[in-house]
């Protein structure tokens, strides 16, 4: 189903016929359609003393030609910017308290046996983590380095967050 289907099938007259089923799928997947739809719905359940309840062709054209000049997208980015910021506040919380607190829970909450039993497993790991970490030891030297090497970690932590915000299949917001 398209839009000027929906369309036709809104200006029918549907009194006591029930609407195919693909009529409420299409205003559910379309933003524009959804806009008229409630729009329609709204003007349906005014008072009898209201003008008229049905929109003319050239009013809902009109308004189908506004709602679909501006993107549905750009009225949410503040919305899913603000989730992803979050996300990447909470993300970036985390590694800061792997980092610090990882090693001392580590050695103090995890029994001897059971180290020993997960150490074959993690040692390659942490060997990793060591070798990409010398990368970047002489900018923890610098007063500005670990400032810089922490908002280069939120901004790709926040990137990966809005971008998965914008990708998901959930509507915004």
């Amino acid at each position: 189903m398209n839009c000027n289907d929906f369309i036709q099938i809104l200006d029918a007259d549907l009194d006591g016929d029930p609407p195919p089923a693909e009529w409420s799928g299409h205003a559910a997947t379309c933003p524009r359609c959804a806009l008229v739809l409630r729009l329609e719905r709204t003007l349906r359940s005014a008072p009898r003393w209201a003008e008229s309840p049905r929109l003319s062709a050239r009013s809902r054209a009109a308004i189908v030609s506004v709602a679909g000049a501006t993107p549905m997208f750009w009225r949410h980015v503040a919305a899913m910017a603000e989730e992803a910021a979050v996300s990447a506040l909470v993300g970036a919380g985390m590694v800061a308290m792997a980092i610090y607190a990882g090693p001392s829970l580590w050695t103090g909450a995890v029994p001897e046996p059971v180290r020993l039993a997960v150490s074959p497993y993690v040692q390659p790991l942490f060997s990793e983590i060591g070798t990409v970490g010398a990368a970047f030891e002489p900018l923890l030297h610098q007063g500005w380095g670990v400032a810089l090497i922490s908002l280069t970690g939120f901004v790709v932590l926040f990137a990966a967050a809005l971008s998965t915000r914008a990708l998901s299949l959930r509507p915004a917001g």
